[in-house]
């Protein structure tokens, strides 16, 4: 989008120019050749080098290059290379790298990643586990997945998980957020809140007093 897509239009433009006076007919067809063949070799030698930056990015923490304008992350269910990279930095060694795939992934989530969620849900980085339990939560996960998530020393991953399990009619999820309402740490009200607001306003009343 940056370089290369401004010296297409400049050629473009060019060739559109000397097709109208200086060449003729066959010396435009031989230019379009020519014009596709180094497009093709150019093209082969980005798609080498596109899980390579793919993987880069990750492990750079940028999260930018997977937006798509009109859904973001959306282009990840699309394109098999960049889930096959999220996948393998999500399982890997680089925290920053696993931090950012779990997040990437747990916008899009799908069936074939409710394992790496699953994994992620036992990471030592919170936020890293808060993305694994609402990826898994989005992409179809069970309530015996969520019960031990109820326990987490972080408010919010507990927060979610006790959503999680409320969403599908446990009712382990709605007793574990309104203790937390109780709760004498405000960091622990302060999880349960947003989640308990529409339904139990009691609740919220008592844990802002």
């Amino acid at each position: 989008d940056g370089g290369p897509l401004q010296t297409g239009v400049l050629v473009s433009g060019v060739l559109l120019l000397l097709a109208q006076g200086i060449l003729s007919p066959t010396g435009l067809y031989v230019s379009g050749a020519v014009a596709g063949v180094i497009a093709a070799v150019t093209t082969w030698r980005a798609r080498r080098g596109y899980r390579i930056a793919v993987r880069e990015a990750l492990r750079l923490g940028n999260p930018d290059v997977f937006r798509v304008e009109d859904r973001p992350f959306a282009g990840v269910r699309s394109d098999a290379e960049v889930t096959e990279a999220l996948v393998a930095a999500a399982t890997g060694t680089d925290p920053v790298a696993r931090r950012i795939a779990v997040e990437v992934l747990s916008e899009e989530p799908t069936a074939a990643t409710a394992a790496v969620f699953r994994q992620a849900m036992m990471d030592e980085d919170p936020a890293l586990r808060l993305a694994a339990v609402r990826g898994l939560a989005r992409s179809g996960g069970g309530p015996d997945d969520f019960v031990g998530s109820l326990e987490d020393p972080d408010p919010a991953v507990r927060a979610a998980a006790a959503t999680a399990l409320r969403d599908r009619s446990d009712d382990r999820g709605r007793e574990a957020l309104l203790e937390m309402a109780r709760s004498g740490d405000p960091t622990m009200r302060a999880a349960a809140v947003p989640a308990l607001a529409p339904e139990a306003p009691g609740a919220v009343v008592e844990a802002l007093g």
